[in-house]
């Protein structure tokens, strides 16, 4: 194997992965005997440039919205101390 050819193999497998473990959320959600949309809640953030757009729906999207907040600010120091710009 070509050491150039390895890195490009490690993105693809990390989408891969990524990609069956949404897969299989959303069915261990859809397939629960628990599952009722009524009570479904749902809530995130997608940042654009440095415009944060929140979104929820439900009884527990505020604490969604809270912790994506959260885990967003978190990557985001993480990713300002990885440049070391601080």
């Amino acid at each position: 194997m070509q050491p150039e050819a390895l890195p490009l193999k490690l993105l693809l497998l990390g989408f891969l992965v990524a990609f069956v473990g949404v897969v299989l959320m959303m069915a261990s959600v859809v397939l629960s005997p628990e599952f009722h949309p009524a009570e479904a809640s749902i809530g995130g953030i997608v940042l654009i440039g440095f415009i944060p757009i929140m979104f929820g729906y439900g009884p527990w999207a505020w604490l969604l919205v809270l912790v994506a907040a959260v885990v967003m600010l978190v990557l985001i120091f993480v990713w300002v101390k990885s440049l070391k710009l601080w």
